[in-house]
C-alpha cells in the first residue's frame, strides 16, 4: 500500500502522461479499451480488457505498479502487481 503523499505523486505523474497521449489513444484504440501507465518511465500498455493490458505491462515491468484508465474516459484506478 502506498502512503498518501507517494500515491498522490504517482497518480499525478500518471494523469499527466495520460493527457499527453490521450489523443493518440483515441485515434488508435476503441473507447473502453484499457490503458495501464507506468508513471516513472511513461510507458503504457493497451488491451481490450484489463487482463490483456496487465499481461503486457507485467511482461516488461514485473514488479511495478500501474495506473489504469479506459480510453476516452477519465476513470482511473491503481493497478498493483
Amino acid at each position: 500500500m502506498l502512503r498518501p503523499a507517494i500515491y498522490n505523486e504517482f497518480s499525478e505523474k500518471a494523469r499527466e502522461r495520460y493527457y499527453q497521449i490521450k489523443s493518440q489513444l483515441q485515434k488508435k484504440y476503441s473507447p473502453g479499451d484499457v490503458v495501464l501507465i507506468e508513471p516513472e518511465s511513461g510507458d503504457y500498455f493497451v488491451g481490450q480488457t484489463t487482463i490483456e493490458a496487465y499481461k503486457k505491462a507485467k511482461k516488461k515491468y514485473p514488479r511495478m505498479m500501474f495506473f489504469g484508465a479506459q480510453v476516452g474516459r477519465l476513470a482511473f484506478q491503481l493497478k498493483k502487481l
